[in-house]
């Protein structure tokens, strides 16, 4: 009779694997809080990690934001876009709040340092998040108010508003009504994590889609997407390797990251075959067609 029992090596996979799916520790585990929860045996280099992460989330939109104020506009920066990278980092943002709120709580017992260490994941989300909110404010100040975006910056912030206040609100329900470790908080807080992921799906599928349908890199940065791509890599080890945090939390990133590779492949496609050198020197475009065309005008004006 075949032994149905797993092997050895079955059983370290599948131990490495849950390992990396679950987070380091529990929060809800019975036991003393500060002890179990607030260790205080982080490595130094997973605090470096950590803070440098915190510090590039930042550094990395600065430019953007630099730019806008030098050139004291928004032409191409649509509204319907900030409003999803928004939303979705918002959401990305609630749920590893809600998940590590043990540690959060535990804040006021212990050493603001002790805490700050398994808090580096949530301050590292946090910070992605706030460092690309001024888009709004620039949205605001610099877009024309008799273009056709001027309403669409009003309707996505508003929402933007509505839908973060309804769901801080629901948040805080839970946490005061039902606990840190309540079913429903664990639901909700998985729930953000998933609400972000399709976020990300929609907010990279247009862009995809118009790449491809125009056969042309547009204005489109290939040395933003060069950083983008290993910055984003980083935060998805970060979060699932060093700092063990729900599937929930990363998954989102790992899609972002996927989809920032489908569309940098592409540009780089289209670069190099979209071109042809002729017998006179000059170069013909392989892929030649109306909407390529128009994408190509649009994209020099």
């Amino acid at each position: 009779m075949k032994n149905c029992r797993p092997s050895a090596e079955e059983i370290s996979v599948h131990r490495r694997i849950k390992k990396i799916l679950m987070p380091a520790t529990d929060p809800c585990s019975d036991g003393d809080l500060q002890t179990n929860i607030l260790r205080d045996d982080v490595a130094l280099w997973n605090i470096a990690l950590g803070v440098v992460l915190i510090v590039g989330s930042v550094i990395a939109v600065v430019p953007q934001h630099i730019s806008i104020l030098r050139t004291g506009s928004t032409a191409g920066i649509s509204p319907l876009w900030v409003f999803l990278s928004q939303i979705n980092q918002y959401c990305s943002f609630l749920n590893v709040v809600l998940l590590n709120f043990p540690f959060i709580r535990s804040c006021s017992v212990v050493s603001f340092g002790a805490c700050s260490k398994q808090l580096l994941a949530v301050y590292q989300i946090f910070a992605t998040w706030l460092a690309g909110f001024p888009l709004f404010m620039w949205q605001f100040l610099y877009t024309d108010r008799k273009s056709k975006d001027w309403k669409g910056v009003i309707y996505s912030f508003a929402l933007f508003v509505a839908l973060a206040f309804i769901l801080l609100f629901v948040s805080s329900y839970l946490l005061e009504s039902k606990g840190d470790c309540s079913y429903p908080t664990k639901v909700f807080g998985k729930a953000m994590g998933i609400c972000s992921v399709i976020f990300t799906v929609i907010q990279w599928a247009p862009q995809i889609w118009k790449t491809w349908t125009s056969k042309s890199e547009g204005s489109f940065s290939i040395i933003m997407l060069c950083i983008q791509i290993p910055g984003s890599m980083l935060i998805v080890f970060y979060l699932a390797v060093v700092s063990k945090q729900d599937f929930s939390t990363w998954i989102g990133f790992v899609l972002s990251v996927i989809a920032q590779i489908i569309l940098l492949a592409m540009i780089i496609y289209f670069k190099c075959v979209n071109k042809k050198p002729n017998r006179d020197g000059s170069e013909e475009s392989l892929l030649s067609s109306p909407e390529h065309d128009q994408y190509s005008n649009y994209s020099k004006e």
